[in-house]
């Protein structure tokens, strides 16, 4: 990875400050002390100007005086390759997603997310010429996200090309939107392939429908032999039709049917969600779902209704509105219902009693039985919220083995921290209830 440069900009910068002064020191004795004050001062203007910049002093200083501001650890430049759209993630936006693409450095870096609005960035991607790529810090391994955050100016040479958001969708050439007030671009073809894979797979996923068995490669045969079109056609599969595909033998066939086939009851809140309706996730559509205990109290609701329900604000509201007042989903919801997909409206108890309501959780290091998201959907389960950073206003910290800042800043702030045993206690004397697999 080579040396950071705030590391080597600094030693070269005290070096010459004590070199210096140590040439100098006995000249200034000779004057007094108003003329050394003065030439010092001078001394110091030039040099902050001089190394300020690559020394990052606002960062140093602010550390100096407790700001909490944060502090670039390194920078790493590789030299780019290109700029590519990638569209269908979000999955409910249709939305091309640019990506750089970059020779690996260091963690195999090779797609730092770029802005999609031209105006906000613009991405030059020459051969042999330098972007600055910054790692975020503070992250675990395995889920480092990098970005380019900056141009190296001054490398350039002059016969570089600026990146522009295309017109057309990279998949299937319809015309992007963009909506006013939002700075993504959109594909706004249902039927796009991009749009629908990725559909696909939020609908079999962990957080939707959890149906086990479905993975990329799986889905993307099905969609090549134009066997499912949309995600009620994963319901009218046979296994005859699934021996044909690769790596697919008759047993991994009926375990993939059988995971269909329990998912028809699922509780409706993961039918909600497994919908791809923009801006409802698992929270929101667990709130929904308390609200309007099945799909066609859902779809009929007024704006007014759906205001009535947490975290739902006008923009959900409309989305939600938007989404049932289309007829393409509507037939979408009447396929389902026609193979038999019959969600199950959520416990009386459920409705009535959240008794973690309003608490706030965080999740840090590592459980020894729980994984993360499980234990974070326990808590969801209760009517609590699992949050991502500690404050003043976290309930618990949930502490495993190798936790790192949170628990200090949990300290710090005298938050309440568990165990996962402490946890678990917790939520079994709260009503929840938990089986370990």
């Amino acid at each position: 990875m080579g040396e950071p440069e705030t590391v080597g900009a600094f030693a070269k910068f005290w070096e010459r400050v004590k070199s210096f002064f140590l040439s100098v020191g006995r000249f200034f004795l000779r004057y007094p002390a108003a003329v050394v004050g003065t030439v010092l001062l001078v001394v110091g203007a030039v040099l902050l100007a001089a190394f300020g910049k690559r020394l990052q002093i606002g960062g140093l200083l602010g550390r100096l005086w407790g700001r909490a501001e944060p502090d670039p650890e390194a920078i790493l430049r590789p030299p780019p390759g290109r700029v590519d759209p990638e569209t269908g993630k979000p999955i409910e936006l249709g939305q091309p997603d640019p990506n750089g693409f970059v020779q690996p450095v260091a963690v195999e870096l090779k797609k730092p997310g770029i802005f999609s609005d031209p105006d906000k960035v613009t991405v030059v991607a020459p051969d042999g010429k330098e972007v600055e790529v910054k790692l975020p810090t503070g992250v675990k391994s395995g889920d480092v996200i990098p970005k380019v955050t900056a141009v190296v100016k001054e490398r350039r040479e002059g016969n570089e090309t600026p990146f522009t958001m295309p017109d057309l969708c990279p998949i299937c050439a319809s015309p992007l939107e963009k909506p006013e007030g939002e700075v993504v671009w959109r594909c706004p073809n249902l039927s796009c392939p991009a749009r629908l894979r990725e559909s696909l797979l939020h609908f079999v996923s962990r957080d939707a429908m959890n149906i086990d068995g479905f993975g990329e490669a799986l889905v993307d045969q099905l969609l090549e032999k134009g066997m499912v079109k949309d995600p009620a056609d994963l319901y009218t599969l046979r296994l005859d039709e699934l021996e044909t595909l690769e790596r697919m033998g008759r047993k991994s066939g009926a375990k993939i049917l059988n995971a269909l086939q329990e998912s028809k009851k699922n509780p409706l809140a993961r039918l909600i969600n497994g919908l791809g309706i923009r801006l409802v996730g698992e929270v929101t559509a667990r709130d929904l779902a308390m609200r309007f205990p099945t799909l066609e109290a859902l779809s009929s609701a007024t704006q007014e209704e759906l205001l009535t329900v947490p975290e739902v604000g006008e923009k959900v509201a409309q989305s939600l509105r938007s989404f049932f007042s289309d007829p393409s989903n509507l037939t979408l919801l009447e396929k389902l219902a026609e193979v038999g997909v019959s969600p199950s409206p959520p416990e009386p108890s459920q409705q009535l009693s959240l008794p973690w309501k309003g608490m706030k959780f965080v999740f840090t290091g590592e459980l020894p039985s729980l994984e993360r998201r499980e234990a974070e959907a326990m808590v969801r389960s209760l009517g609590g919220e699992a949050t991502g950073s500690v404050s003043g206003k976290t309930s618990f910290v949930v502490a495993g083995e190798a936790a790192g800042s949170k628990l200090a800043k949990a300290l710090s702030l005298k938050v309440p921290v568990l165990s996962q045993e402490e946890f678990l206690r917790l939520f079994q004397e709260a009503g929840g209830s938990w089986e370990q697999g």
